[in-house]
């Protein structure tokens, strides 16, 4: 006898026994993949008969929605860059060992070698035995060498999926040992393997559908069961900081910043792509999860959208890219959840469809976001939007080098003015990323603003706003890092944007770098000052007459320096802000500011932003409406003719109107009357 008492010995027997039932399901292996034992799917994600019909229905769809039209000369195309190896077929002109973060050039092995395979078609492959062995010793290649990123996207999300779409089009061509290897690359990326699980919005709907794509790779399909259900997780509104669709329909990516036209919409995107394809099956999403992706596409991404373009207030590091503003991908979202049956709202969402390539259709109203601090006010002649900043929010994300120099978004008072939408697109090639429209900024060198860093965020601890129908307010209180200081108000009405600023100092005395209030900075569209054109140079405006460029008309309305406007011709190139991108572009960039000098104290600007896609601007800024402005370090406020009243205070106090009305605060605010 050892001692131990028997019942002791019966109940560690009975611990044991459970924790072995409770790994079962589940075993780990030595290559880091986890693989589920046969019973797995009996245990958590049980399919019905009906079910397993569907998943093999689902398959079949799935595969042919991969599948493109053939085009031979297009696949000969791409073979005919192929040298063969030891190890396989490799394009000569791809750096395989390239280790960039953003655009790693391997990647495109398996995506030229995804297009070769559509190219081919079924039917050739399956005849032709030397367009087979080509595409079978191009993957040959990318599986001996099995090549990784520095950037774990590209290992868990991006190569998975391309590998998983792979392997389901060359089905039965896939034998032994091929099989097994792409077997194995695709369960890189699903939910069970690595913590994806835990990922959350854009990414973890990345992982969702690389589940799918492995479900239908293995023919198991409670993996599908599994991805919708976890995906189905995600689409919930939530509050605070936490990740995702926010109460607002704001949206939050990689800690608390708006990502709505970016992150956002490879969340949306995908799952209206998954919808699409479920169909009507018993797999499909319920339609209260359907009604919340409805909601936030109307209520959210409505907003940030002008045209077939987005607000790039919202784009994140995207707009560093190649036509980093498009938005066309969520109009096919829209097309995609009007033809299901589930879908709520769908005269809206038509509305919101057909408003992409017909501006009339565009909402006529203000709508303020208070968890991305976004104020929009918009109309079939219009776009317009300001955003605020505070300490515990990011306004420019930097990931991978994309965005080095964003620097500057995060101070607050950034605003973008469209009528078609592309007004700023591809802009990043030659603008100055000192003066970020709407900015009150420290001029600074693309060397200076690199330095700053990832994410950087803004010093500003107050900044907020409010809209009723057609009339918005925001204010920021900024405050920098590096001794700048101002308080900047926007009052918005029917299609007027005013913009106030005071306050403005510097408190370093070593500062050498000038400081600009920009009021815009973007394509130059037919400029002019006073109904004169604007040659390239600039032109110091001391008046209140109109200053024009495109769809707005511009006004320097008060304040302690005059306004100056430029139109220049500059050359550049995307890899400034974006080493990963080529893109050159030369164009002429108008430009409207005011220059405080380094050491301001106490300075201040009034303008107005008017739209005038007609070209009937008023000539001079009296006649805009506006009957009184306020611009004082507690309350700046706008007073128009018809009585309309935005009123923002910085800290307690009252404010008397012209009428007489007495309004009072306790604490910063902004007011409508």
């Amino acid at each position: 006898m050892n001692g131990r008492s028997p019942l002791l010995e019966t109940s560690r027997a009975r611990r044991a026994i459970l924790a072995i039932a409770l790994l079962m399901p589940v075993l780990v292996l030595n290559a880091g993949f986890t693989i589920l034992l046969n019973n797995w799917e009996d245990l958590h994600f049980p399919m019905s008969e009906e079910e397993k019909i569907d998943f093999t229905l689902f398959s079949m769809r799935y595969e042919q929605e991969i599948w493109g039209e053939p085009n031979i000369t297009a696949a000969n195309s791409i073979a005919a860059k192929l040298t063969p190896s030891s190890q396989g077929l490799y394009f000569s002109d791809l750096d395989y060992d390239d280790e960039s973060r953003a655009n790693w050039n391997p990647w495109l092995h398996l995506g030229r070698l995804l297009l070769m395979i559509k190219y081919y078609g079924k039917d050739v492959l399956a005849l032709d035995h030397d367009a087979l062995t080509m595409v079978l010793g191009t993957l040959d290649y990318w599986l001996n060498r099995d090549l990784q990123s520095l950037n774990w996207w590209y290992n868990r999300i991006a190569v998975p999926q391309h590998i998983g779409d792979i392997g389901i089009l060359l089905g039965d061509h896939l034998t032994g040992n091929r099989h097994d290897k792409v077997e194995d690359l695709a369960r890189r990326g699903i939910l069970i393997t690595g913590g994806l699980n835990k990922m959350t919005g854009a990414n973890l709907i990345d992982a969702v559908e690389t589940t799918i794509k492995y479900a239908v790779l293995t023919g198991k399909g409670y993996f599908l069961k599994m991805a919708v259900a976890r995906a189905e997780e995600e689409i919930i509104i939530t509050g605070g900081s936490t990740q995702g669709i926010k109460q607002d329909y704001t949206f939050y990516q990689h800690g608390v910043q708006q990502a709505i036209t970016s992150y956002g919409v490879v969340y949306t995107s995908g799952l209206a792509e998954l919808a699409g394809i479920l169909g009507n099956s018993t797999f499909q999403f319920s339609e209260e999860k359907i009604g919340i992706l409805v909601d936030f596409m109307l209520h959210g991404q409505r907003y940030a959208i002008r045209g077939n373009w987005s607000n790039y207030l919202g784009n994140g590091r995207s707009f560093s890219r190649a036509n980093g503003n498009n938005a066309r991908s969520i109009k096919s979202a829209v097309a995609t959840l009007l033809e299901l049956e589930k879908t709520p709202k769908k005269g809206e969402l038509q509305e919101f469809h057909d408003s992409f390539d017909n501006l009339s259709l565009a909402l006529n109203e203000s709508k303020y976001f208070p968890f991305s601090y976004t104020l929009v006010t918009m109309s079939p002649t219009h776009y317009m939007a300001a955003k605020g900043a505070f300490d515990g929010f990011i306004n420019s994300e930097m990931v991978n080098s994309e965005n080095r120099l964003g620097k500057n978004l995060g101070y607050g008072g950034v605003t973008t003015y469209q009528f078609t939408g592309a007004e700023y697109n591809d802009i990043s090639a030659i603008m100055d990323f000192s003066m970020w429209p709407g900015t009150t900024a420290f001029h600074e060198t693309d060397e200076v603003l690199a330095e700053h860093g990832n994410r950087y965020r803004s010093t500003t601890t107050h900044s907020g706003g409010a809209a009723e129908g057609v009339v918005g307010g925001l204010y920021v209180d900024i405050e920098n890092e590096g001794g700048l200081y101002s308080r900047q108000a926007y009052a918005c009405y029917r299609g007027l944007m005013v913009c106030l600023g005071t306050a403005i100092t510097c408190t370093d005395p070593q500062n050498i770098n000038g400081i600009f209030t920009t009021v815009n900075q973007v394509f130059a569209e037919n400029a002019s000052s006073n109904g004169v054109e604007l040659e390239p140079g600039t032109t110091v405006i001391n008046s209140t007459s109109v200053v024009s460029n495109g769809a707005f008309a511009y006004y320097h309305l008060d304040g302690t320096h005059d306004l100056t406007a430029s139109v220049t011709n500059e050359s550049g190139s995307l890899a400034r802000n974006n080493p990963s991108q080529t893109m050159t572009l030369t164009d002429e960039v108008f430009k409207l500011y005011y220059a405080f000098g380094p050491q301001p104290v106490n300075e201040s600007f009034a303008y107005a932003v008017l739209a005038n896609v007609d070209g009937d601007a008023p000539a001079n800024a009296s006649n805009l409406g506006i009957a009184k402005i306020t611009n004082t370090d507690s309350v700046q406020a706008v007073e128009f003719s018809d009585g309309t009243t935005v009123v923002i205070f910085h800290e307690m106090g009252t404010h008397v109107l012209l009428n007489g009305t007495e309004v009072s605060a306790t604490t910063h605010c902004v007011k409508i009357y």
